[in-house]
């Protein structure tokens, strides 16, 4: 366990001071060998995910040891760790390897290898923590990282206002994990996870003398948890900093939004999932959050054009599912999610890059156009990875998306009243929908676009991509096609079981009630998926020739048979509808809405702004350079100077030294007396 771990942080000092004499080949045989060596040692603990008896436990002694406060170093490999530990350790070793053919030309590669491998050292501490404190090492290393990577190209402005920006939004989180924790300390003076387990069925019922006493601690609790959540998983409020994050190299993002960061969010929900048992308040606002970001992130990415930004806002979409899931006590099922989510996004990323780098850096997707015919592996790749997050039949997202949808089905009922369970359940329906329309979206701009002239030169330019790339990006798809019907025995009602004792949490499994939902419930993701690959590939193939047949009807006089007439006329009509609605007000304040990503970003410019501007003003102005500096050291120092200025105009008068003696006698002796009646005052009190 030890050396599975801590191999990552070898990496990583190895890199660090001894990268430059390796050289670059040097670099390239030790990552590989390290990354390999990491995930043979993984399967090591496959028996702990078969097994959901099975636990390991590492203590490296003591750490903090202050009165009632005893952490030691504390790593646990449970049912859990184990799956989040070989899935990482899977995606990380895909990307380094990745990494070793799309960043060789970089002149700083050999630091770029070693940030990956410290991001995957912090993510292991993270999945592997036996307490809290440390799991929030774990949780701000996996953010310093992001910072730097984010910012590896440190001459583009724009990366280093992307890294910051993550950096203060997670900032937000941490603070709220951290006053969660402070009041967990004051309740049970411990914080690992084993106590803590133990005593949440008293949580309930214990209370504390002190002003929050008439609320309910668990509800303010899991509120704080929470808001760390919906920061560092990019929840709807707080997730702008995502898709900004898209300014470093395409590596970092499919690890950041791939497995890792992200993903800690729902991680830490689930790992606690004893203490937000307690508060059903919080778990129905958690699946509101997750309702609205699945819905509101994939209506921002139908309508962008960056490539990297519509993967990063589907990637805030399903991680709405996960949370939803986790809202609904279904944590093994938006595990699941996690699990297959990992891959094919990883999937899409990496592709996304290969696309990229294979168009000399273009990300503009009306600008990459037959891909197919450039490089078909590419175009497979992309392929898979689109219909594998849309949910198709027996592909990785299908055998968890639908569960999810259908556990919503069942359990939104009896958290909700009968309205707000109905617009939930619209909410996560269409974002499946949605998904499906980007998706196709993606496909279409991408390999059955018409390229334009101006664009020749991109098109031109194209390349393919080494081979090493390609046997990455074919391990992920493999992985994106077949996770979710091998992984499905994993994740099924005995091992859920199994899993849920594993965690102290004790929730009615679904898959007994799932049996007999009706089947109209049961297809409606499956037919809205397939509905609108239907429509995407009718649109492809038959209207765009009937369009293309019969436009010269559109813009002349009808001329021809009577068949003719009519479908000229049928289009025209369609075609005249359609503009009119497409342009009526609402319609493009909607679009605009979803372009600008329903103006976060200027809310927050607004909010800080004003936040400045008053700051400025009020605070620094008329408080710190006005009040503080009269009555405090400055403004008395300068009273004393003009008071000393006065006195010395008057008496600046020559043979006046007897003068300054006589005032200066009498000052001492005031002084005296003073400190006379003091001490008679005090003796007297005695």
């Amino acid at each position: 366990m030890f050396v599975t771990i801590f191999l990552p942080l070898l990496n990583f000092l190895g890199l660090a001071f001894f990268g430059r004499f390796l050289g670059k080949i040097g670099v390239l045989y030790w990552t590989f060998l390290n990354t390999l060596l990491t995930i043979l040692f993984n399967l090591c603990f496959f028996a702990v995910i078969l097994k959901y008896n099975t636990c390991y436990y590492l203590n490296l002694g003591a750490w903090i040891d202050v009165n009632f406060l005893f952490i030691s170093w504390d790593f646990v490999i449970d049912p859990l760790s184990g799956i989040m530990l070989s899935m990482v350790s899977v995606i990380s070793a895909l990307v380094h390897w990745y990494s070793i053919d799309y960043m060789k030309s970089d002149p700083h590669f050999i630091r770029f290898m070693s940030f990956l491998s410290l991001f995957t050292f912090f993510m292991f501490l993270l999945v592997t923590s036996g307490n809290f404190v440390q799991l929030f090492v774990g949780w701000e290393g996996v953010g310093i990282c992001s910072y730097l990577i984010i910012n590896f190209w440190t001459t583009r402005v724009q990366a280093g206002k992307a890294a910051i920006k993550a950096v203060l939004m997670n900032r937000l989180g941490d603070i709220a994990l951290l006053i969660a924790l402070s009041v967990l300390y004051d309740f049970f003076y411990a914080l690992d996870f084993d106590t803590l387990a133990i005593l949440s069925p008293w949580f309930a019922t214990m209370s504390n003398t002190n002003i929050f006493q008439e609320y309910y601690w668990e509800d303010f609790i899991c509120f704080f948890l929470l808001i760390g959540v919906v920061a560092k998983s990019a929840q709807v409020g707080l997730h702008t900093w995502l898709p900004a994050a898209m300014e470093g190299p395409t590596p970092v993002s499919a690890l950041i939004h791939a497995a890792t960061m992200v993903t800690a969010g729902i991680f830490i929900v689930i790992r606690t999932a004893f203490i937000f048992e307690l508060s059903e308040t919080v778990l129905g606002l958690a699946v509101c959050f997750g309702a609205i970001t699945a819905f509101i992130s994939a209506l921002s990415a139908c309508f962008l054009y960056d490539i990297k930004r519509i993967i990063a806002y589907s990637t805030c979409s399903q991680l709405g599912y996960m949370l939803f899931a986790a809202g609904l006590s279904q944590y093994g099922i938006s595990l699941f999610h996690l699990v297959n989510h990992a891959f094919f996004k990883a999937l899409l990323f990496l592709t996304a890059g290969a696309i990229i780098h294979s168009f000399s850096n273009e990300q503009d997707i009306r600008k990459l156009s037959f891909i197919y015919k450039r490089s078909p592996f590419l175009f497979t790749s992309l392929f898979i990875g689109n219909i594998a997050i849309m949910g198709l039949p027996f592909l990785a997202g299908f055998y968890s998306k639908d569960l999810i949808l259908e556990a919503g089905a069942l359990r939104l009922s009896q958290l909700f009243s009968e309205d707000v369970s109905s617009i939930l359940l619209v909410l996560i329906s269409l974002a499946t929908c949605i998904t499906a329309v980007y998706s196709c979206r993606i496909v279409y701009y991408t390999v059955f676009k018409q390229r334009q002239i101006s664009f020749s030169t991109v098109s031109l330019s194209f390349f393919e991509q080494p081979v090493f790339i390609k046997i990455v990006l074919s391990i992920l798809m493999v992985f994106s096609i077949f996770s979710g019907y091998f992984l499905s025995d994993f994740f099924s009602e005995s091992n859920l079981h199994g899993l849920q004792v594993s965690l102290s949490v004790w929730t009615n499994s679904l898959f007994f009630e799932l049996e007999f939902l009706n089947a109209f419930q049961k297809l409606i993701p499956i037919c809205i998926n397939i509905f609108i690959v239907g429509l995407f590939l009718l649109f492809l193939f038959l209207v765009r020739k009937i369009m293309f047949q019969y436009s010269f009807l559109l813009v002349s006089l009808p001329i021809g048979n009577f068949l003719n007439l009519r479908v000229g006329s049928l289009l025209e009509y369609l075609s005249i509808g359609f503009y009119f609605y497409y342009n009526t007000p609402f319609i493009q304040f909607f679009i605009k809405m979803c372009v600008n990503n329903f103006y976060y970003n200027e809310f927050y410019n607004f909010i800080s702004s004003f936040v400045f501007y008053y700051g400025y003003t009020a605070v620094f102005l008329t408080f710190d350079k006005g009040v503080l500096e009269y009555i405090g050291p400055l403004g008395a120092s300068s009273q004393y100077q003009k008071l000393s200025s006065i006195v010395i105009r008057w008496y600046k008068q020559p043979f006046r030294v007897h003068l300054f003696s006589l005032y200066l006698i009498i000052m001492v002796y005031f002084y005296l007396f003073e400190m006379f009646l003091i001490y008679l005052f005090l003796k007297k009190g005695e």
